[in-house]
């Protein structure tokens, strides 16, 4: 046991003796850890710093460029708006379109078109269709509300009697009567407000007839170029990682379009 002591010794002995610079690197950089820790940390000078390297500065652009853009995007929702509407609706016929490109023999273009003319055909009969029986229902309804109101006193008359609601049912049916008249009266007696309500409702009118025109103008454009689109947008990623967001933006691509077409079909 004291032979083996003796034995480990001298070879602690030797290895020092063999590779003396190891202990004096080790006495080195313990007395350069020594010296940095004796000296204060280097304090940056804020003045001779630009403001794009100022880290709250940087913060602060980032949340006010997120906030302008959100603003810009609303106060041009009449542009944006018609924008996302027809990417939507490209992203959705995108299936449709490659069909008719392998079954058809069709090129892009003429796929595009004849799917742009046949929806904008199917809209304009559903609209020319609906509006009048819509516009026809709701004036009838209006026409309707006495006589509605007349037949539910008599109900609560002959069958409850519930004073309270027979008194509020009257004050209703006199102030549909009474009211309507005397409201929309003077609304439509000055020329000033007859003015505005027709400016507003030219106004509107035109705003709807412009987003009507903007999404198949961009729908056309978008779905004509929508291969590109996902070209460049892929090229925008880095190439180590895209295997990985590839195969992410597939697994909820065939998700959020298997959703969306069912919701759309049913």
């Amino acid at each position: 046991m004291r032979y083996r002591y003796v034995m480990a010794d001298k070879e602690k002995s030797k290895s020092g003796a063999r590779h003396p610079h190891h202990s004096s690197r080790k006495k080195a950089s313990a007395r350069n850890s020594a010296e940095s820790a004796d000296q204060p940390a280097e304090v940056t000078d804020w003045r001779r710093l630009h403001l794009w390297q100022i880290q709250p500065l940087r913060d602060i652009a980032v949340i006010a460029a997120v906030i302008l853009f959100v603003m810009l995007g609303y106060w041009l929702s009449a542009i944006t708006v018609p924008l996302l509407i027809a990417l939507t609706l490209a992203y959705l016929t995108e299936p449709v379109i490659e069909k008719c490109e392998e079954r058809f023999r069709w090129n892009r273009r003429k796929s595009v078109l004849i799917l742009l003319v046949l929806s904008v055909t199917v809209a304009l009969v559903f609209v020319l269709t609906a509006l009048p029986i819509v516009v026809g229902q709701t004036l009838r309804l209006i026409q309707m509300i006495p006589s509605y109101i007349d037949k539910t006193l008599v109900y609560v008359s002959e069958h409850k009697n519930a004073e309270s609601l027979q008194e509020f049912l009257e004050t209703a049916r006199q102030w549909v009567q009474g009211n309507a008249a005397s409201k929309a009266g003077p609304a439509v007696a000055t020329v000033g407000e007859a003015v505005r309500m027709i400016a507003g409702f030219a106004g509107s009118l035109f705003y709807f007839l412009f987003m009507v025109f903007l999404i198949p103008f961009y729908y056309y454009f978008i779905a004509l170029s929508y291969p590109r689109i996902i070209h460049y947008a892929a090229s925008l990623i880095r190439k180590d990682k895209q295997p990985r967001v590839f195969e992410l933006v597939g697994k909820m691509d065939r998700a959020v379009s298997g959703f969306v077409r069912g919701r759309l079909v049913i």
